[in-house]
């Protein structure tokens, strides 16, 4: 096998490891810190509403900053987080 592959093929592995360190770390984040993850998620969608009127994006972004403050009183497993932030 030629060097020039083979520097291919180990470069595109310690990539791909790293791109999954990496969401290791932030899904570990975001499990830590729930609630802040639901209250940002909730802000950048009533800022995406600005761009793009409709409706749609308000009251799912209102969702999830309710749902990150029922959380900061109530801490719940994700399994229960999820249908929280449907149903509102």
């Amino acid at each position: 096998m030629p060097d020039r592959q083979r520097r291919g093929r180990v470069g595109r592995h310690l990539l791909a490891s790293h791109s999954r360190g990496a969401t290791i770390q932030i899904v570990d984040f975001i499990a830590a810190n729930g609630h802040w993850s639901w209250i940002v998620a909730g802000l950048i969608l009533l800022a995406l509403e600005l761009v793009v009127p409709g409706g749609f994006l308000l009251w799912k972004g209102i969702s999830g900053i309710v749902t990150g403050l029922l959380i900061m009183v109530q801490p719940m497993p994700w399994v229960l987080q999820l249908p929280a932030v449907a149903s509102l």
